[in-house]
């Protein structure tokens, strides 16, 4: 029998018992998993989780409609997708294009399940790079006094190119509040300037 692959996030207010509601869910149906992470904020006391899993012999409606009820129950914000749809992602660099083109090589290779829609620079550096790769490159030049108009160019790009995740590889500019909060939960940032552990451009 043909295994049908899939993914779950799910976020809420933490809280005792998710995580036997979900699995037990999951058993219910047939559905087998291959992997969970799940972790809470004790600052914001949120709760997230990711489970990978697949459906043998259940019934994938009679499952989401079950994950509706425990969805309600314990107000989760629950996705479901299948695990060979590829993220839609868009990259933001600055000069170094060491992690750009770690990725470009991880995502040619097949191991990151990611289609990258754009590259989005506030140099030029990179572009050479992006190019050879056959990707998009945006040139957003970004001043103090220039910022606000960036960021609408940086809004538009997302939108048009239909993004789900961005990625900030070694982009050395502050994204502002608001678009942390407009995109919150879908930017990560893989260069590793988090202060106070390693300060500076060269850490």
């Amino acid at each position: 029998m043909s295994r049908k692959n899939f993914i779950m996030t799910n976020e809420s207010a933490d809280r005792t018992g998710i995580v036997a509601a979900l699995t037990s869910c999951l058993a219910r149906h047939d559905g087998f998993i291959t992997e969970l992470s799940q972790f809470g904020t004790p600052s914001s006391e949120r709760f997230y989780s990711r489970i990978a899993f697949h459906i043998g012999g259940g019934d994938l409606g009679a499952f989401k409609s079950d994950m509706k009820t425990v969805s309600k129950e314990f107000e989760l914000s629950t996705h479901i997708i299948p695990a060979k749809r590829k993220t839609k992602t868009l990259i933001m660099v600055s000069k170094f294009d060491h992690c750009l083109a770690d990725l470009i090589y991880r995502v040619s290779k097949k191991r990151l399940n990611c289609e990258i829609v754009g590259i989005v620079s506030n140099h030029e550096t990179t572009r050479p790079l992006a190019e050879a790769a056959g990707l998009s490159y945006h040139y957003i030049p970004v001043t103090a006094d220039t910022k606000p108009k960036a960021e609408d160019s940086l809004r538009t790009i997302i939108e048009t190119s239909g993004a789900e995740l961005i990625v900030l590889a070694r982009y050395m500019q502050i994204l502002s509040d608001s678009i942390c909060r407009d995109y919150s939960g879908r930017i990560i940032n893989i260069h590793h300037s988090f202060l106070p552990s390693f300060k500076g451009a060269k850490p």
